[in-house]
């Protein structure tokens, strides 16, 4: 397959280095579906990896599934899946989000998110994977068997 015939001028040359992993790390929530009616964060799982030189990163990625329900309240049920640091400062997240209320119907669906980050350091990096609700009534349910947090160290 000749994915460059019939293209006239000049082709792009695309040259990388570094960029293999050096080490791969995962974390699944626990044995049960986990839910939150909080507005406060509540932790699902705790990812810890350590580079094995200054120069590496680290690559995160969540992926997971959820339930939100109305719970019959008079505000769209919203939450948010969020990867914080060991300070529990949010670094990046993902909105859960449904236009219903006042009724008891729920939604299942799929949340990603990623997070990219140089430490410039090797000593132990820890990343939580953390959900709350945005509004108060509903609810925000986690569904263990289908959510995972990974780290990768990138090398340089």
């Amino acid at each position: 397959l000749n994915l460059a015939q019939g293209v006239t001028g000049t082709l792009p040359n695309a040259n990388f280095s570094g960029g293999k992993i050096g080490q791969l790390v995962t974390a699944n929530i626990g044995g049960s579906d986990v839910t939150t009616t909080s507005t406060s964060y509540s932790d699902l799982a705790t990812i810890n990896i350590t580079p094995s030189a200054t120069s590496s990163s680290i690559y995160i990625i969540v992926s997971g599934n959820y339930n939100l329900f109305g719970n019959n309240s008079t505000a769209e049920p919203q939450g948010y899946l969020t990867i914080r640091n060991a300070s529990d400062s949010d670094l990046t997240r993902s909105q859960a989000y449904d236009e219903f209320r006042n009724d008891s119907r729920q939604k299942e669906s799929g949340i990603n998110i990623s997070y990219y980050v140089s430490p410039s350091s090797t000593s132990q990096q820890t990343f939580k994977l953390s959900f709350k609700n945005t509004v108060s009534g509903g609810r925000f349910r986690m569904l263990h068997n289908a959510t995972r947090i990974t780290a990768m160290e990138v090398l340089a």
